[in-house]
């Protein structure tokens, strides 16, 4: 990318310097196009949205039928690059406006809009608009199937509605999709291919969240054994593929065989040429968590600081990256018991994510806080943060359930059940006076039942959640009115 960026800038030079060719032609516009995706892929994200912006300046008002095919690909090309800066409302606006566009060209335009259609049912997977991107993923699978059933693309639309259906907390229909995606991969392509290792990807996260731990870890270490045999050790493919059965190990408490592979995978993308990789500060902090369920705290604490560093220098401060890796330091400052910098900074982190009052982060860090004081003993700032956490979450339920998977609400059901359990126990505090009790008691019945109501409510799989959770009065009343219903 570092050598084809050098040979993009110099075709632009040669405009600047000549005009020839012309600014706004078409080599012109490939130029920049061809630039912008250089800059997005060596992690200049900030650059290639300079670049993109020139390109669709200059192509406002086109109305040559090449011109316009070309602000097409420049608009698919910079979507990818406002998403990765999650600037995701301004993505939909261009994609929509490249369906319109694509629709006044007619058959010359549908290679464009196919390529378009992708990446608006990826964008609304990407903000949680599963049932749009299902309707445009199913949409996708219906023309490949009349056009070109023997083509990448078909598979590509099937596994796209199998990743829909997993992210809508239907696995079972996300398995059927999956799986008829990798048998007709196995069918086009030689199990290298990666698309196919992609997909058996999915299988695996797929066998993860059903629980069929044996299957999953199966198919991680086929994806990245097969890896390892095509492109080698240093490969940032099979970087990813080790990266992921570190995820899966960690999940399931194997914390001494995911830490050795995070390292594995850490000195690949650290060891890459260009730019440091995006990678590098995920895999630090999976390696800090991973070092803190091993009580290795101080290294935990080392790796933190490096990855906050490195968002910091990438991302800069306002991103909700970097909020990640400062909650994650914050957090490992209470297993550490350094509790006034741990407070000091979540409150920081609270006021970043009051800009956002409607994502469910900004409750979050009142629940950290909570947990805080309970760990300190201070049973009064309990009450203070964890009442804040309750009307935060009702708040937010109230505005975001409409964009909740099945699956996240049923996590979400399972997690407050949790938090409240925790609530209650701080009333057993000899610390806590009678009349904060009291009230607190109030609080908190009230809150978990307008929570509880609001989610059960609105979640169609209602018995499912129930019998996951560990509310066995909440479910004993469900089925009492089931019978009196019936």
């Amino acid at each position: 990318f570092a050598a084809a960026l050098g040979v993009s800038q110099q075709m632009l030079e040669l405009v600047a310097r000549t005009q020839q060719p012309p600014s706004g032609s078409l080599q012109h516009l490939q130029a920049l196009e061809h630039t912008g995706d250089c800059l997005k892929e060596l992690g200049q994200q900030k650059r290639a949205d300079s670049v993109f912006q020139i390109g669709l300046t200059l192509t406002r008002n086109v109305t040559d039928i090449m011109l316009k095919k070309q602000r097409m690909r420049l608009i698919n090309s910079y979507t990818d690059c406002l998403i990765q800066m999650f600037r995701n409302s301004d993505a939909e606006k261009l994609l929509l406006e490249n369906v319109a566009a694509a629709d006044t060209l007619g058959a010359s335009g549908q290679e464009h809009l196919l390529i378009t259609k992708n990446l608006l049912g990826n964008l609304y997977q990407n903000q949680g608009q599963y049932e749009k991107a299902l309707e445009v993923h199913l949409s996708l699978v219906g023309f490949h199937q009349q056009k070109e059933p023997s083509k990448a693309p078909y598979v590509v639309a099937i596994s796209n509605v199998g990743r829909d259906y997993y992210l809508m907390g239907d696995n079972t229909s996300a398995e059927i999709w999956t799986k008829r995606a990798l048998d007709l991969g196995r069918k086009q392509f030689p199990e290298t291919h990666p698309l196919y290792l992609t997909i058996m990807n999915n299988l695996a996260v797929i066998y993860k969240n059903l629980g069929r731990y044996p299957e999953a870890e199966n198919l991680y270490l086929r994806t990245m054994q097969l890896r390892l045999q095509t492109l080698g050790e240093k490969h940032l493919s099979y970087a990813g593929s080790l990266n992921n059965l570190a995820v899966f190990y960690r999940q399931v408490r194997r914390y001494a065989e995911a830490d050795t592979l995070y390292r594995k995978a850490l000195n690949i993308y650290q060891t890459a040429s260009g730019n440091p990789n995006p990678m590098v500060a995920l895999v630090l902090s999976n390696l800090a968590n991973t070092c803190m369920s091993l009580n290795r705290l101080e290294e935990a604490d080392s790796l933190h600081r490096l990855a906050l560093q490195l968002r910091r220098e990438r991302l800069g401060e306002q991103h909700p990256a970097y909020q990640m890796s400062y909650r994650n330091l914050a957090t490992l400052k209470i297993v550490q018991k350094d509790y006034d910098n741990a407070e000091s900074m979540l409150l920081q982190s609270a006021e970043f994510y009051k800009r956002f009052d409607k994502s469910y982060d900004y409750p979050v860090v009142y629940r950290s806080l909570g947990n805080l004081a309970m760990a300190s003993g201070n049973s009064k700032r309990v009450v203070q943060y964890w009442t804040e956490y309750a009307t935060l979450t009702n708040r937010f339920l109230a505005y975001g359930l409409p964009f909740l998977s099945e699956k996240e609400k049923t996590e979400l059901y399972a997690n407050i059940q949790d938090d409240y359990q925790a609530m209650y126990s701080v009333l057993l505090s000899p610390q806590l006076p009678d009349s904060s009790r009291r009230r607190f008691i109030g609080l908190v019945w009230d809150k978990e039942l307008f929570t509880k109501g609001m989610l059960l409510r609105s979640v169609r799989q209602t018995r499912q959640s129930l019998e996951s959770s560990r509310d066995t009065v909440a479910f004993k009343t469900y089925k009492d009115w089931l019978d009196i219903r019936n």
